[in-house]
């Protein structure tokens, strides 16, 4: 990337402060010090990123060093060093940037893609929202304060970026004046709904990860406390395109003239649980078991058994198609009992990877989905 006078003039005049700051909130730690500068790293998932950060704008390399530190954080970020910056210098918006990564050339998404992705933003401020001025719920009412439905409205969205497909949001803080604030020191509506969401999030995810491992969606419902409902999952599944398959990150920058002191670290889906997030939403709204014909194709993912002898269950990660009028096509955790070869079968599958496919009645419960009435149990040798 060319770097215009315009931005390197921007980056000589940015603060130590505003920069370590910025780092902060954005899950960075500050390590060890050198001189007059200091070492600040991040243990990121895609590994470890370390940064130099100079302590005093008068340092004579003082600006290499800026675009040095600017170049990690683009690459960890993955979006344009000017972008960052912005963030850095806002007074008076928080922003979210939503990294997806759909297939096809960089910068681009289908529009089918598109689609999903910005209904998920409506519903993700409408669950934000909704955490701070309701009651929890698993499922949120129909009716809304008008506070929570309009919220949406009040937040600006900035066209994606070359790279990888990012949708960054901002939301102004429209912060008081200072004469009302001595009587109203609460921080704006808008930042403890975005404080609020950043919490919701993690709490998804980390219920998704748990109902993943068990194959099991009452994590979801253990979490209504924490903000968690059907229409956060909702929203959250729709970043992952029209397959729910794709991974997405989220991350948080906030205004510089009201700092959170709380680390933010950006938050990452990855595909299992993107899938059970999938199937959190279609299925913890409904308070009954939902049956219907179904083909099931996938791998085994789990077999329990307490005895040779006896049946026993074996989780199917898979696609489910249903019949009839409302034909779909779903990937989710399916549960079923087998018994003597069929289990011994589905066991020499676990041990090779290789995919199965049966018909039945595919149940859908709050907890987890079943196939009952299991018939033409096979394994597919060749894929």
């Amino acid at each position: 990337m060319t770097l215009g006078q315009e931005y390197l003039d921007a980056l000589a005049g940015l603060r130590p402060q505003e920069i370590s700051t910025y780092l902060a909130n954005a899950g960075w730690l500050g390590s060890d010090v050198i001189g007059r500068s200091r070492i600040w790293v991040l243990d990121d998932t895609g590994g470890e990123f370390e940064v130099l950060l100079p302590g005093d704008t008068g340092m004579r390399d003082y600006l290499p060093r800026m675009v040095s530190l600017f170049q990690v954080l683009s690459e960890v970020e993955q979006r344009p060093q000017p972008e960052i910056l912005r963030d850095v210098t806002a007074k008076n918006i928080d922003s979210q940037h939503f990294t997806t990564y759909p297939e096809g050339p960089p910068g681009t998404t289908s529009v089918v893609d598109a689609v999903d992705a910005y209904e998920g933003l409506r519903w993700l401020y409408i669950a934000g929202a909704y955490a701070v001025d309701g009651e929890p719920r698993l499922v949120l009412p129909n009716r809304k304060s008008r506070t929570v439905e309009e919220f949406p409205r009040h937040v600006r969205l900035r066209p994606p970026r070359a790279g990888s497909y990012v949708i960054t949001a901002e939301v102004p803080l429209s912060l008081r004046p200072e004469a009302e604030a001595l009587f109203m020191p609460e921080e704006p509506f808008s930042r403890r709904v975005l404080l609020r969401l950043y919490d919701t999030i993690r709490a998804a995810k980390a219920a998704a990860a748990e109902a993943s491992e068990a194959s099991d969606l009452s994590p979801f419902a253990d979490r209504v406390g924490e903000g968690v409902s059907v229409t956060l999952c909702r929203a959250l599944a729709l970043f992952g395109g029209a397959d729910r398959e794709r991974p997405f990150k989220i991350q948080f920058s906030w205004a510089s003239t009201l700092p959170t002191g709380v680390r933010t670290s950006a938050i990452r889906f990855s595909e299992p649980e993107i899938a059970m997030l999938t199937q959190a939403e279609e299925d913890l709204g409904h308070d009954r078991r939902q049956e219907q014909e179904a083909d099931v194709t996938g791998t085994i993912f789990k077999l329990e058994r307490a005895a040779p002898e006896q049946m026993g269950w074996v989780v199917i990660e898979g696609v489910a198609t249903t019949r009839g009028s409302e034909r779909r096509t779903r990937r989710r955790r399916i549960w079923v009992r087998l018994g003597g070869d069929d289990y011994s079968s589905a066991t020499r599958a676990h041990d090779y990877g290789l995919r199965v496919h049966m018909t039945g009645v595919l149940v859908r419960t709050m907890s987890r989905t079943q196939l009952e009435a299991v018939r033409g149990f096979a394994v597919l040798e060749h894929g």
